[in-house]
Order: structure tokens, then sequence, then C-alpha cells
């Protein structure tokens, strides 16, 4: 006796379960994607501010009889120094960007491999054995 075919089976509210999920699943998606896009530039804006803020340019030198200050200098070495930490966020930015997106597009993947997973399971649950034997392997622990 098979309930596949008559409405409210526990096919169909399986299968509107999986949709309902899976809509949640674009719906969150896009919703991440759209929060990554508002909030990363004014959070690496705001961590950029606090590394300009910490940048000591009086330790670069001690002005002294013997040690006449020299702008100039720790004026280019502070630039420099500073051009190289943008090179480093700006290198980390792309990095973080490129894990972001394929963790985003791992998610569709994750979600389609879980939903055949849990088909195949169901299949196999559904089993009866007609003159045939079921590998154990394939067989569940019943609670």
């Amino acid at each position: 006796m098979s309930t596949a075919g008559t409405p409210g089976s526990p096919n169909d509210e399986l299968e509107e379960e999986v949709n309902q999920m899976a809509e949640k699943l674009a719906d969150y998606r896009a919703a991440v994607l759209d929060k990554l896009n508002t909030n990363l530039p004014s959070i690496l804006a705001s961590t950029s501010l606090v590394v300009e803020k910490n940048v000591d340019f009086g330790s670069q030198f001690q002005p002294g009889p013997s040690h006449p200050p020299d702008f100039a200098a720790v004026e280019s070495e502070a630039v420099g120094s500073l051009r190289k930490q943008e090179q480093d966020e700006a290198e980390k930015l792309q990095l973080l960007k490129q894990k972001f997106l394929s963790n985003a597009n791992a998610v569709s993947s994750v979600s389609r491999k879980m939903k055949e997973i849990t088909e195949c399971m169901e299949k196999i649950d559904k089993l009866e054995p007609q003159n045939g034997v079921i590998h154990r392997a394939f067989k569940r622990k019943r609670e």
C-alpha cells in the first residue's frame, strides 16, 4: 500500500518542507550578500581610520642638538608605511571577498546535495524487500 499519490501524504509534506527550506536559503543568501555589500565598505573605512590614528610620527626621531629634525624624511617614511598597510589591507579585502563569494556559491550546491541525500534516505527507508536482501550498509537503525 503506497500513499505517495494521496494528498497530505508524508512525501507531499516532506516535499513542501524542502521547498520552503530552499526558499528560505535563497532569501537568506540574498540578504547576506546585500548586508555584506552595504556593511563591508563602512567596516573597512572605520578600520583604516584606526590604522591612520595609530601611526606615531613622534617615535621616528628624537629631536635634539645633535639630531636636527628632518620632517621630510619622517613624512616620507610614514607615507610609505601607510601605502604598504593599504596594500596589505587591499589584499586581505580581496581574499575576504573571494572567500565570501565561494561560500555563498557553495550554499546552493550544499543544499542541493542535502536534498538529494534526503531523497535517497527516504527511498531506502521505503524499500520493501521482495525476495531480495538489502545490504546492511543501506539499512538505518530504527529507534
